[in-house]
């Protein structure tokens, strides 16, 4: 009969590449992994395990939102270089 297999992950931090290096040295040499630099918070994001869909997707979902807000930031920011320049059209003095 068929079990199921036990799914273990694990997420560990890492400040520096030296602290990143050492944490793979502790896994096992079957484990999986993954690192990922995060550049937004300055540390390497480490996925031991089997299933690392959760913390991509979650990864994911974060860069989706930061883009969502700078895309707003810049609609805003040409908005009020719009403004600016419509004021600038409409103060220009006019040749006689």
């Amino acid at each position: 009969m068929y079990t199921k297999a036990k799914i273990e992950t694990e997420h560990k931090i890492a400040k520096s590449q030296k602290e990143m290096l050492d944490k793979l040295l502790e896994l096992d040499p079957e484990d999986c992994f993954a690192v990922t630099y995060d550049s937004f918070q300055d540390e390497y994001k480490i996925w031991c395990g089997n299933h690392p869909y959760g913390f991509y997707e979650n990864e994911i979902a974060r860069r989706d939102d930061e883009i969502i807000k700078l895309r707003k930031e810049v609609n805003r920011q040409n908005e009020i270089i719009d403004c600016f320049l419509e004021t600038s059209k409409e103060n220009k003095p006019k040749k006689s």
